[in-house]
């Protein structure tokens, strides 16, 4: 599993205790974490650290991702990964809801408890409907680039300038 996660992500606390119970291998980036409180969660299967990593590299052996942002989400379906979300504001939940109507992920409410953060997590990596439902998004919209899109937000701007 790769978390990408802040200290502001609601319930933040109940979620680290949630990975760390899971019996599966956890990579969470958290750039604001506190080194001190870091110790105090990591765990056997639990590794946190505040560098950045390669995301996409990252996502090519995990099964599962737990983010908020909309752009981890994104890179997390486009490399065939079902998403646990715990969005922070309202575009976030929008995004949110809409990957859960498609199938490829599950939406963390607020103030759910660890053990069920743990069971979740087993849930969206066993099930193969998630997955199935990434690979979907993955082959539908798998040529999309950022830098394409810019380019041609340019190219629509500067043809009225």
């Amino acid at each position: 599993i790769f978390a990408y996660l802040r200290n502001s992500v609601p319930n933040v606390e109940a979620i680290l205790a949630g990975l760390r119970a899971s019996s599966f291998e956890v990579l969470c980036v958290m750039p604001d974490y506190d080194a001190d409180t870091m110790r105090d969660h990591q765990g056997e299967h639990l590794h946190i650290q505040r560098d950045t990593v390669d995301v996409r590299s990252a996502l090519r052996s995990c099964d599962l991702v737990v983010t908020y942002g909309t752009g981890t989400i994104h890179d997390a379906l486009l490399s065939r990964c079902p998403v646990l979300m715990c969005p922070q504001n309202a575009e976030q939940y929008m995004v949110c809801s809409r990957v859960v109507r498609l199938g490829a992920g599950l939406l963390l409410p607020v103030g759910v408890s660890p053990p069920a953060i743990s069971e979740v997590t087993s849930i969206l990596v066993s099930d193969p409907r998630f997955s199935a439902a990434a690979e979907t998004f993955s082959a539908r919209h798998g040529a999309f680039s950022a830098e394409l899109a810019i380019n041609r937000i340019l190219q629509a701007v500067e043809s009225r300038l």
